[in-house]
């Protein structure tokens, strides 16, 4: 009989032990989560919608919000001024028509804020001119009478100032502004208007209270009783702080997020779809404009880039986003030297499983630079990363960088002396689109009247002119090669079929 003896540790020892586990299980959870988020891949296209009918014009400064199925957008500034006029787009027509109200509207405005509680719209403040007036005047549209009604103070309610560029949500049958600014204060008060009892009063708040800001974006996340402010502008510089304030404790608190943390900005866009915020759009304080899409999970407080497809809005601000069901509505703003009147649409629900052909293309195209220098990416051919990262026109040369995309996105050719006219931008036709979206009218050209020079390859890339039909052979090379280790009871998959979280932008082996 063979005996096994058992040796208790001692205490020093036990907890010497405990500690290097610790330190393994913390090492082993920090590889896990960087494997996690290096393997993330949120990929989402963006669709420009083609409405009719009686659309608005080009504008900024605009409200709009959602309600049963149709984009509601009032006032804000087109070329000739602050308007006042009202549009509704049904979703399911894509049509565009103007709303015959009755009651008292509010006033020519531009910067009001507007939420919806119970087929009701409520408007508060704005301004109708730089050194003109400001309001602080709230405004109720019902949606079945379609009648505007000003909802009066009595002589003894307090409100909060004139302001624009503030933020206004709904929770528990309160509305709540933050923020905002007048010509010349900007503020960090927080306000309660009750509707049942139609009167305001100012929230007393402890805590991390924000800096006083406008062109912020409010959100709330109902299932932790918060509200979520990103972004603004203090005066001085834009900002790239996150802040919640708890409805129950009314406590201010400075979230310090994980990930990836967006640039700093103002008038951007944001709203909430389950527990993210999905953030778009807006301006720093070096006038760059953005048209990219950053998420904020609510629950793990981290951040990510969402990468997007298909057919990109430019960069802009001033402009509105609302959220109808699953999709993300963009209406209007700025982009840097003219009014817009776009209409642009994004889902933001569970994705659904990628082909390994769009998996492989995504992450190439989000992970290109650091896999030049990575090892176990270099068997990639050469003619797939240039495939994947540019598009052919239909001579099938290459066209340098996209004008249009923040850098880092596919700046990936550089012609040696620069722009070259080549032809005039007027008479290009977009016969080929960047993965960004955008056609070569965007691009700087590649000078074909020099062969040499056309054919010359880039310094950063093995090759940079692609064979015609060597995308989809190597694709279909890889996918068998994908197939064949799968099936292959050696190899150290744990399975056959990616899985999913909840939200499905996870994907793990």
């Amino acid at each position: 009989m063979s005996s096994v003896l058992l040796i208790s540790p001692t205490s020093t020892q036990s907890k010497n032990c405990n500690e290097a586990i610790t330190q393994q299980a913390g090492a082993l959870s920090n590889r896990k989560e960087k494997t996690r988020s290096n393997r993330e891949m949120e990929v989402r296209a963006w669709k420009n919608i083609e409405s009719q009918g009686d659309s608005f014009t080009s504008r900024t400064g605009h409200t709009a919000i959602a309600h049963n199925q149709n984009v509601y957008l009032f006032g804000g500034t087109d070329c000739t001024g602050r308007q006042q006029d009202f549009f509704r787009f049904e979703i399911d027509t894509k049509r565009w028509t103007k709303v015959v109200s009755h009651g008292k509207k509010p006033s020519r405005r531009s910067g009001a804020s507007g939420v919806v509680y119970r087929d009701r719209m409520y408007l508060f403040g704005g301004y109708e001119g730089r050194n003109g007036s400001y309001y602080n005047d709230l405004f109720c549209y019902d949606f079945e009478t379609k009648n505007w009604n000003e909802l009066k103070l009595s002589e003894t309610n307090v409100c909060p100032q004139e302001r624009t560029d503030h933020s206004m949500v709904v929770y528990g049958g309160n509305l709540y502004i933050f923020g905002g600014c007048d010509k010349s204060t900007r503020f960090d008060d927080l306000w309660r208007y009750d509707l049942a009892q139609k009167r305001w009063e100012q929230v007393s708040m402890s805590g991390d209270i924000p800096v006083p800001c406008f062109g912020h974006t409010a959100i709330v996340h109902e299932n932790s009783h918060r509200l979520v402010v990103f972004g603004g502008w203090d005066g001085h510089n834009t900002l790239d702080n996150l802040y919640e304030f708890n409805f129950k404790t009314q406590l201010w608190k400075m979230l310090e997020a994980v990930g990836s943390i967006p640039p700093h900005r103002y008038r951007h866009s944001a709203v909430v779809f389950d527990d993210n915020m999905f953030v778009f759009g807006g301006v720093d304080k070096s006038q760059v404009r953005y048209n990219d899409l950053q998420r904020y999970n609510l629950v793990t407080n981290s951040w990510s880039e969402v990468c997007t497809t298909g057919n990109l809005p430019c960069s802009r601000t001033f402009h509105r986003a609302v959220l109808v069901e699953n999709q993300m509505f963009l209406l209007g703003g700025y982009d840097g030297t003219y009014r817009l009147r776009d209409l642009y649409s994004i889902e933001l629900g569970a994705l659904c499983p990628m082909s390994l052909a769009d998996l492989c293309a995504a992450f190439i195209r989000k992970n290109y630079r650091s896999m030049e220098k990575s090892a176990p990416f270099s068997a990639l051919p050469a003619d797939l990363l240039n495939h994947v990262v540019f598009r052919r026109d239909q001579t099938g040369v290459l066209r340098g960088k996209c004008n249009q995309c923040p850098d880092g996105r596919c700046d990936f050719y550089r012609h040696p002396r620069g722009k070259i006219p080549y032809p005039p931008q007027q008479s290009l036709e977009a016969a080929f689109e960047c993965f960004c979206g955008h056609s070569n009218i965007c691009h700087e050209a590649v000078d074909v009247s020099d062969t040499a020079t056309a054919q010359r390859k880039p310094t950063n890339l093995h090759v940079s002119k692609v064979i015609n039909d060597v995308y989809a052979p190597t694709l279909r090379l890889l996918r068998n090669a994908f197939c064949k280790r799968i099936s292959d009871p050696s190899t150290k998959l744990r399975s056959s079929r990616p899985s999913r979280s909840v939200y499905s932008d996870t994907i793990t082996e």
